[in-house]
């Protein structure tokens, strides 16, 4: 007789492991009440699927044997076994019986159908999962493409993270579609087709896997339901979609903004931090952004640690945020020069970092404090130590074609402020997001998407 304590789940993974396409694995149950028949075949992303047949002993055979190989073999029989299938067949400690027709009999007290379902989910993934989503071009047309998510061999309790943008009403959702494919076979097959109805943002998305066939959303706001429409109807509907882009629309945004002074408050750089966070939402597809900050000079130390720093240049909407994230939990700066900020020297950095021709770059300048002049001036600030002259350099990075727009939250020096943007100064406390994105062409996020978009770089 066999053993009884032989371990079920190692039986049923190795016989999932053998299973190929066309190849299914038969679980048979046999208790003191009915004897179950598990068909497991895999589909055409890999994945186990069990389809299940309950029978009555008494329907199965005339013979009176309730249990025992002529029962088997006749369930075996009402749901088909073709030669190449693999049988496994799982008897109750008090019903064993040493094979069936040849085939060895598990003897076990564990529910069967518990212990098929957790070896289903603990299995590797035959095929290598990725999530659909949309990049543009640099010619500005929208490609269907896939992200890489879970590759072959992986199981279950992986988790991935995706830089993405979600561009459709919150009313409308955005389809969360995950697909299955191999090396040698690039076609998409869809595992999972979710649709997520939440706000338009750019986000971090994190894909947990629960086993074949089986991820979640957990980090997605909102509600995530199943999708409706047909795979086929939601593909069909991009071909040929081009992500809007009018003539002189900005593709790179530099943001400079002020990170501190003496007297400067902790509220006032969550609110500098919290316009930025909200103006890069509406940038159209495949922006790129550069978050440089700045502060003031410190005459008295030796040496003037206090260049101003690209935090990052030319990147994704989500790196952005990550960084604007970092500064934020910066201390406010204490010490340093209390009337300006060096702003100039800003300027000079991001003319270096420029190419020669930059007619797709706005510059937006978030801050409160005037910049120092380049030498002895009427406002009795003292000079820039590099001798840097704002106004030179603003007017070379205009010649360079970069728009610039400034956001302003304080009452020092109107003049400047007037010089620096005419036409495109804004008072922070106004809060006219919609206007500081017409002034340096944001495009808005004009289309909206059914599947999310690639903010990988």
């Amino acid at each position: 007789m066999p053993a009884p304590d032989e371990d079920l789940g190692k039986a049923l993974a190795g016989a999932l492991a053998k299973t190929a396409e066309g190849r299914a694995l038969i679980v048979v149950s046999v208790t003191g009440e009915r004897i179950s028949v598990w068909k497991v075949k895999r589909d055409d992303m890999g994945i186990p699927r069990a389809r299940r047949a309950s029978f009555s002993p008494d329907s199965l055979t005339e013979s009176g044997e309730r249990y025992g190989p002529a029962t088997v073999n006749s369930a075996l029989a009402r749901v088909g076994v073709a030669e190449t299938d693999a049988v496994l067949v799982v008897a109750a400690p008090d019903l064993a019986f040493a094979e069936v027709g040849g085939r060895r009999v598990i003897v076990s007290a564990a529910p069967v159908r518990d212990a098929l379902g957790t070896a289903i989910a603990d299995e590797p993934l035959t095929q290598m999962y990725e999530l659909v989503t949309l990049r543009a071009t640099v010619g500005g047309r929208l490609e269907l493409g896939a992200v890489p998510l879970f590759p072959m061999g992986t199981q279950r309790g992986a988790t991935a993270r995706v830089p993405v943008r979600f561009t459709a009403r919150e009313e409308d959702g955005t389809v969360l579609a995950v697909v299955a494919s191999t090396p040698w076979e690039r076609v998409f097959r869809p595992v999972s087709v979710l649709r997520a109805h939440t706000a338009p943002a750019a986000r971090d998305l994190r894909v947990d896997l629960a086993g074949p066939g089986r991820v979640g959303f957990p980090d997605v706001p909102g509600t995530v339901v199943p999708e409706a429409r047909p795979w086929a109807e939601l593909v069909d509907a991009l071909p040929g979609r081009r992500a809007p882009r009018p003539e002189g629309t900005t593709r790179h945004l530099v943001c400079a903004v002020e990170t501190g002074s003496p007297g400067t408050t902790r509220q006032t750089m969550s609110e500098r931090v919290a316009m930025l966070r909200s103006l890069v939402q509406t940038c159209p597809v495949g922006t790129r952004i550069s978050l440089v900050g700045y502060g003031p000079h410190t005459f008295p130390r030796a040496g003037d640690g206090s260049a101003p720093e690209v935090l990052c240049w030319a990147e994704p909407v989500p790196v952005f945020l990550d960084r604007l994230a970092e500064l934020e939990r910066r201390p406010v700066a204490t010490e340093g020069y209390p009337l300006a900020a060096r702003l100039e020297c800003a300027f000079a950095l991001v003319a270096a970092q420029l190419a020669a021709r930059a007619s797709d770059t706005a510059l937006l300048v978030v801050g409160a404090r005037p910049p120092f002049p380049p030498r002895v001036h009427p406002s009795q600030i003292l000079p820039c130590p590099r001798r840097h002259d704002w106004s030179s350099l603003a007017a070379a990075l205009r010649g360079r074609g970069v728009r610039i727009a400034a956001v302003r939250d304080g009452r020092e020096a109107p003049g400047f402020w007037r010089e620096l943007a005419p036409g495109a100064l804004f008072d922070a406390a106004a809060r006219d997001q919609e206007g500081v994105a017409a002034a340096l062409r944001l495009a808005g996020r004009g289309e909206q998407y059914a599947f999310p978009l690639s903010e990988t770089g």
